[in-house]
Protein backbone atom coordinates (compact mmCIF):
# COMPACT_ATOMS: atom_id res chain seq x y z
CA UNK A 1 0.00 0.00 0.00
CA UNK A 2 1.16 3.49 -0.75
CA UNK A 3 1.57 6.19 1.89
CA UNK A 4 -1.56 7.98 0.61
CA UNK A 5 -3.64 4.80 0.81
CA UNK A 6 -2.46 4.18 4.37
CA UNK A 7 -3.28 7.78 5.30
CA UNK A 8 -6.73 7.50 3.71
CA UNK A 9 -7.41 4.21 5.49
CA UNK A 10 -6.29 5.74 8.79
CA UNK A 11 -8.67 8.68 8.35
CA UNK A 12 -11.55 6.37 7.40
CA UNK A 13 -11.01 4.18 10.48
CA UNK A 14 -10.59 7.17 12.80
CA UNK A 15 -13.58 8.91 11.19
CA UNK A 16 -15.75 5.82 11.65
CA UNK A 17 -14.66 5.53 15.28
CA UNK A 18 -15.44 9.21 15.87
CA UNK A 19 -18.87 8.91 14.26
CA UNK A 20 -19.61 5.85 16.40
CA UNK A 21 -18.43 7.66 19.54
CA UNK A 22 -20.43 10.83 18.72
CA UNK A 23 -23.59 8.76 18.16
CA UNK A 24 -23.00 7.00 21.45
CA UNK A 25 -22.38 10.29 23.28
CA UNK A 26 -25.66 11.80 22.01
CA UNK A 27 -27.66 9.00 23.63
CA UNK A 28 -28.12 8.39 27.30
CA UNK A 29 -25.38 6.06 28.57
CA UNK A 30 -25.32 3.94 31.70
CA UNK A 31 -22.30 4.55 33.94
CA UNK A 32 -21.68 2.18 36.84
CA UNK A 33 -20.26 4.09 39.80
CA UNK A 34 -17.21 1.77 39.93
CA UNK A 35 -16.90 0.50 36.35
CA UNK A 36 -16.98 3.98 34.82
CA UNK A 37 -13.31 4.33 35.81
CA UNK A 38 -12.18 1.40 33.65
CA UNK A 39 -12.13 3.26 30.33
CA UNK A 40 -10.24 6.34 31.64
CA UNK A 41 -7.58 4.08 33.19
CA UNK A 42 -7.18 2.25 29.87
CA UNK A 43 -6.91 5.62 28.08
CA UNK A 44 -4.27 6.77 30.58
CA UNK A 45 -2.21 3.60 30.10
CA UNK A 46 -2.42 3.89 26.31
CA UNK A 47 -1.49 7.58 26.42
CA UNK A 48 1.49 6.76 28.66
CA UNK A 49 2.56 4.05 26.22
CA UNK A 50 2.30 6.47 23.30
CA UNK A 51 4.28 9.03 25.27
CA UNK A 52 7.10 6.54 25.85
CA UNK A 53 6.88 5.16 22.29
CA UNK A 54 7.22 8.62 20.82
CA UNK A 55 10.09 9.51 23.17
CA UNK A 56 8.22 12.38 24.79
CA UNK A 57 9.93 11.70 28.11
CA UNK A 58 12.08 14.67 29.09
CA UNK A 59 11.13 16.39 32.37
CA UNK A 60 9.66 19.32 30.42
CA UNK A 61 7.62 16.93 28.24
CA UNK A 62 6.30 15.14 31.31
CA UNK A 63 5.44 18.45 32.99
CA UNK A 64 3.56 19.56 29.86
CA UNK A 65 1.68 16.25 29.75
CA UNK A 66 0.70 16.55 33.41
CA UNK A 67 -0.40 20.16 32.88
CA UNK A 68 -2.48 19.07 29.88
CA UNK A 69 -3.99 16.26 31.96
CA UNK A 70 -4.95 18.80 34.65
CA UNK A 71 -6.32 21.27 32.09
CA UNK A 72 -8.28 18.45 30.48
CA UNK A 73 -9.66 17.60 33.90
CA UNK A 74 -10.97 21.14 34.19
CA UNK A 75 -12.49 21.00 30.72
CA UNK A 76 -14.06 17.63 31.53
CA UNK A 77 -15.51 19.07 34.74
CA UNK A 78 -16.94 21.97 32.71
CA UNK A 79 -18.31 19.47 30.21
CA UNK A 80 -19.99 17.72 33.12
CA UNK A 81 -21.86 20.89 34.03
CA UNK A 82 -23.49 20.69 30.58
CA UNK A 83 -24.41 17.04 31.00
CA UNK A 84 -27.77 15.58 31.96
CA UNK A 85 -27.42 13.03 34.79
CA UNK A 86 -30.11 10.71 36.09
CA UNK A 87 -29.20 8.62 39.14
CA UNK A 88 -30.42 5.14 40.03
CA UNK A 89 -29.03 4.42 43.50
CA UNK A 90 -30.46 0.91 43.69
CA UNK A 91 -28.45 -0.09 40.61
CA UNK A 92 -25.48 2.04 41.77
CA UNK A 93 -25.50 3.68 38.35
CA UNK A 94 -25.97 6.95 36.55
CA UNK A 95 -27.55 7.58 33.20
CA UNK A 96 -25.62 10.31 31.44
CA UNK A 97 -26.35 12.31 28.31
CA UNK A 98 -23.56 14.63 27.19
CA UNK A 99 -24.55 17.96 25.66
CA UNK A 100 -23.51 18.98 22.14
CA UNK A 101 -20.94 21.43 23.56
CA UNK A 102 -19.22 18.59 25.40
CA UNK A 103 -19.15 16.49 22.24
CA UNK A 104 -17.78 19.43 20.23
CA UNK A 105 -14.94 20.00 22.72
CA UNK A 106 -14.00 16.30 22.74
CA UNK A 107 -14.07 15.94 18.94
CA UNK A 108 -12.32 19.29 18.40
CA UNK A 109 -9.31 18.29 20.48
CA UNK A 110 -9.06 14.90 18.75
CA UNK A 111 -9.28 16.52 15.31
CA UNK A 112 -6.56 19.03 16.27
CA UNK A 113 -4.32 16.15 17.34
CA UNK A 114 -4.89 14.31 14.06
CA UNK A 115 -4.34 17.50 12.08
CA UNK A 116 -1.03 18.26 13.77
CA UNK A 117 0.22 14.72 13.25
CA UNK A 118 -0.77 14.79 9.59
CA UNK A 119 0.58 18.28 8.97
CA UNK A 120 3.97 17.48 10.49
CA UNK A 121 4.76 14.26 8.78
CA UNK A 122 2.34 11.45 9.40
CA UNK A 123 0.11 9.48 11.65
CA UNK A 124 2.56 6.88 12.96
CA UNK A 125 5.35 7.48 15.50
CA UNK A 126 8.03 6.31 13.06
CA UNK A 127 7.24 9.08 10.57
CA UNK A 128 8.04 11.86 13.05
CA UNK A 129 11.39 12.46 14.70
CA UNK A 130 11.63 11.08 18.23
CA UNK A 131 10.74 13.77 20.75
CA UNK A 132 9.93 16.29 18.01
CA UNK A 133 7.75 19.30 18.74
CA UNK A 134 4.92 17.73 16.73
CA UNK A 135 5.15 14.60 18.91
CA UNK A 136 5.12 16.67 22.09
CA UNK A 137 2.10 18.72 20.96
CA UNK A 138 0.34 15.55 19.81
CA UNK A 139 0.91 13.82 23.17
CA UNK A 140 -0.12 16.95 25.07
CA UNK A 141 -3.41 17.03 23.14
CA UNK A 142 -3.90 13.32 23.81
CA UNK A 143 -3.36 13.92 27.52
CA UNK A 144 -5.86 16.78 27.33
CA UNK A 145 -8.48 14.33 26.01
CA UNK A 146 -7.63 11.79 28.73
CA UNK A 147 -7.95 14.57 31.32
CA UNK A 148 -11.35 15.49 29.87
CA UNK A 149 -12.57 11.92 30.31
CA UNK A 150 -11.22 11.84 33.89
CA UNK A 151 -12.69 15.27 34.71
CA UNK A 152 -16.13 14.28 33.47
CA UNK A 153 -16.01 11.11 35.57
CA UNK A 154 -14.94 13.12 38.63
CA UNK A 155 -17.86 15.49 38.10
CA UNK A 156 -20.25 12.54 37.84
CA UNK A 157 -18.95 11.13 41.12
CA UNK A 158 -19.64 14.51 42.75
CA UNK A 159 -23.19 14.58 41.38
CA UNK A 160 -23.76 11.02 42.58
CA UNK A 161 -22.42 11.79 46.05
CA UNK A 162 -24.59 14.91 46.41
CA UNK A 163 -27.77 13.12 45.40
CA UNK A 164 -29.72 12.32 48.57
CA UNK A 165 -30.28 8.66 49.29
CA UNK A 166 -33.89 7.43 49.14
CA UNK A 167 -33.78 6.72 52.90
CA UNK A 168 -32.89 10.33 53.81
CA UNK A 169 -36.54 11.45 53.56
CA UNK A 170 -37.78 8.93 56.14
CA UNK A 171 -38.52 10.49 59.50
CA UNK A 172 -36.76 8.81 62.37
Amino acid sequence: MSQNEILLLTFVVIGAALIWRIRKMTREQRFGIITMWLLPVIFLVIAGGIMVGEHVTTPVDIALAIAALAAGGGIGWYQGTHTTVRIDRTARAMFVKVSPIGIAIFVGVLVMRMGIRTMYGGTTPSTLASGSTANVVSVVLLMLVVGMVLGLRAYLVRVYARQPTPHSNIAS
